[in-house]
C-alpha cells in the first residue's frame, strides 16, 4: 500500500472515529427523559446504516474488482489443497512436465 493512500484511509477512519465518539457522548449524556434519548440515539443509528451500507459496497466493490482477472490473460484453477494450478496460453506450452506449475 503506498504512503499517499494509507495518510489519506487513516485520516478517514480517524474523523469516522471522531463521529462516532461524538454522536456516542450524545446518547451517553442525555438525561433518563424518553423524549431525549429518542432524539440522542437516532442520529446514532443512522450512522451506523451508512456505515454498515459503505462497507458492504466497498467489499462488494472490491470483489468484483478481485474477480475481473478471472478468464483473462492469466487464468488459474483451484485445487483441493487451495493453492491454484496455472492453465498456460499457446505460447507458454513446452515440456508436459511444466505445463501446470502450482503457485
Amino acid at each position: 500500500m503506498n504512503s499517499k493512500f494509507s495518510k489519506i484511509l487513516t485520516i478517514t477512519v480517524a474523523v469516522l472515529s471522531l463521529i462516532g465518539i461524538a454522536l456516542f457522548i450524545n446518547v451517553s449524556v442525555t438525561d433518563d427523559i424518553p423524549e431525549k434519548i429518542s432524539s440522542a440515539v437516532g442520529p446514532l443509528i443512522s450512522f451506523s446504516i451508512i456505515l454498515f451500507y459503505a462497507a458492504v459496497l466497498i467489499t462488494v466493490a472490491f470483489l468484483v474488482e478481485k474477480n475481473q482477472g478471472v478468464g483473462g490473460s492469466n487464468p488459474s484453477l483451484p485445487t483441493n489443497r487451495g493453492s491454484r494450478v496455472r492453465i498456460p496460453s499457446s505460447t507458454q506450452r513446452g515440456n508436459s512436465n511444466n505445463r501446470f506449475k502450482l503457485k
